[in-house]
């Protein structure tokens, strides 16, 4: 595989931003990076350049031989690479040798779309590609982590963006299509349901300290819905204070209510101490039924929403998994339920009790659900 000189040295100049102080053991993959000291190193400006134009529609390529590279063994690489903008919206299109499991979120302050490719060497990217298109400026890439190994693509972006990603059957190419955000009322007037769990004679999981679950998915809950009303959301919470509410009727009140999707936030428990993580849950019960229409746009609501909680969170990905919830199993509409930590283990119940924890799991959520709206309007 090809493998460029300064890779190693170039992670802080690409990544950056706030994560929680968990134990290694309990950070994400690509979170432990973060906690790495770098060196940073001068980009090649002039790494890549236009490969031309059909009319008024811009095309750079990288498919060829890299300079001031070395091989490395066989492996799965990036092969080609192409990125083009025509009638509004930047495409860009990435083969590999083998297959490619990626997320992707979105950055502020600058406004960056990061794409992580697992399993995969950067082989023939550019370090820096320049391009001033009028959406992506530059594309900068670096190889992030060896182990696990994750190539690092990171989109310079004029403004904020949307995008919608796209992988071939074969799982070697992979497309992503970056818009504009003019979607900025996405939300508005939307009905969307979030069910705070436990609550009254029922605390849910309890903590080492005795931090109960009750009290933290209240507390999340509500700074959730105030982001929601913030986009013109109407906000049903399936209780609004410390009190019973049964799983059915839970649903009834969101599908009475109309809403479009239902999200119950949770804390987890194990009786192992030592687990940690976060995790999203969607319904499943190995029947036909799993694979209807809503129970595959569930699955899409989670996967939004579970890449950006570990994102935000920095907890090691627990992944989207199926069960057989009655509050999933009920509901008439995309249902997701999340399971922000486990207040069981120690260390996360010391961060479960801090006010920056719940900012960010609210947070993660929202950025979940616009993004989730976003893919399904385009």
């Amino acid at each position: 595989m090809l493998l460029s000189r300064t890779f190693a040295l170039i992670f802080a100049i690409f990544f950056y931003g706030g994560f929680l102080a968990f134990p290694s053991q309990c950070l994400a993959a690509d979170m432990k990076i973060k906690s790495f000291s770098s060196v940073a190193t001068a980009l090649n400006q002039a790494a890549g350049q236009l490969a031309g134009r059909k009319g008024s529609n811009a095309i750079a390529r990288v498919n060829g031989g890299v300079d001031n590279t070395v091989k490395d063994g066989p492996g799965n690489e990036v092969l080609a690479f192409k990125i083009e903008e025509a009638n509004g919206k930047t495409t860009a299109y990435i083969t590999a040798s083998g297959s490619i499991e990626h997320n992707a979120f979105t950055l502020s302050n600058p406004d960056r779309l990061v794409v992580n490719l697992k399993g995969v060497t950067p082989g023939n990217l550019k370090e820096s590609l320049p391009l001033h298109f009028s959406i992506v400026q530059r594309v900068r890439t670096a190889l992030f982590s060896k182990e696990p190994l994750i190539t690092r693509l990171v989109f310079d972006l004029s403004g904020r963006a949307i995008y919608k990603t796209d992988l071939s059957s074969d799982q070697k190419k992979f497309t992503i299509q970056i818009y504009s955000d003019n979607m900025s009322n996405l939300l508005s007037g939307k009905v969307i349901a979030i069910d705070p769990g436990h609550g009254g004679d029922d605390p849910g999981a309890i903590g080492p300290t005795g931090l109960k679950e009750k009290e933290v998915t209240m507390d999340v809950a509500k700074r959730t819905a105030s982001l929601l009303q913030e986009r013109g959301a109407k906000v049903i919470l399936t209780r609004s204070g410390d009190e019973y509410v049964g799983l059915h009727e839970r649903t009834e009140k969101a599908n009475r209510a109309g809403a479009a999707i239902f999200i119950s936030i949770h804390m987890n428990a194990n009786e192992d101490a030592s687990i940690c993580g976060t995790s999203t849950y969607v319904y499943g019960d190995g029947s036909d039924w799993s694979t209807d229409p809503w129970v595959q746009r569930s699955k899409e609501l989670a996967l939004n929403i579970q890449s950006n909680l570990v994102h935000h969170l920095g907890l090691s990905d627990k992944g989207i998994r199926e069960a057989n919830f009655a509050v999933l199993r009920t509901s008439d509409v995309p249902a997701v339920l999340i399971e922000g930590a486990f207040i069981s283990n120690p260390e996360e119940e010391k961060i479960i009790a801090k006010d920056e924890f719940r900012r960010l799991l609210a947070q993660a959520i929202i950025n979940g659900i616009e993004r989730y709206f976003t893919r399904i309007s385009l």
